[in-house]
């Protein structure tokens, strides 16, 4: 289950994939990025978190999650369409890590299905609220 359980298929060379805007497309809002987020998981099996960073430009959110603990590295870019992100692993190896996700923001935290290659699991975060002053306040405050 990649990095969410073990049975990874060995070393992989990553390549990021190149930003999915349009050339010469103006984004509305600043990229918002948010490093040290903690992402939980949870399957019927067990119950794993994970480490990785959060990025936010206009209806486009990106969950990072690193290679951990032996599993492999995942870069999962959601669209919102409604109220749901819905997203897939952009991040490209020689044999991609078949990833499909989920989520929608639950009175600050979001909370999806996330679906790795067959297995499907429960995961959610929370993000740090941004005060008016342009500062990031703990999501635990």
């Amino acid at each position: 289950m990649g990095a969410y359980g073990g049975g990874g298929r060995g070393p992989r060379k990553l390549v990021a994939a190149p930003p999915r805007l349009k050339r010469g497309h103006a984004s509305k809002k600043q990229m918002r990025r948010f490093d040290g987020i903690e992402f939980q998981f949870l399957s019927l099996d067990a119950a794993v978190t994970e480490a990785g960073s959060v990025a936010i430009r206009d209806d486009i959110m990106v969950i990072d999650i690193p290679q951990q603990r032996g599993g492999e590295a995942c870069l999962v870019e959601g669209r919102l369409s409604g109220h749901v992100y819905v997203g897939e692993n952009i991040l490209r190896h020689e044999v991609p890590l078949r990833i499909e996700a989920r989520w929608i923001d639950v009175g600050g935290i979001y909370a999806g299905t996330w679906l790795e290659e067959g297995t499907e699991l429960f995961f959610s975060f929370r993000l740090p609220r941004v005060t008016s002053r342009n500062t990031l306040r703990s999501p635990r405050e």
